[in-house]
């Protein structure tokens, strides 16, 4: 979780992870802020203004 205030990224990933698989729709509509996330499987996946929007598309083996 990226943005322009550190406590707001914080709350922000907080509730990425209580929100669970819905959680990364609900973070690419935050304006300002960007996340990438692994899940249990090992899977990565990013918001579309992640820095280095590859990452969205990486996924690794678990």
């Amino acid at each position: 979780m990226v943005g322009p205030e550190l406590l707001w990224a914080d709350v922000y990933a907080t509730a990425a992870v209580a929100r669970g698989a819905d959680a990364l729709d609900w973070l690419a509509a935050l304006d300002g802020y960007a996340a990438l996330l692994v899940d249990a499987a090992g899977r990565v996946r990013a918001t579309p203004n992640w820095p280095g929007s590859r990452a969205a598309a990486q996924t690794r083996a678990a």
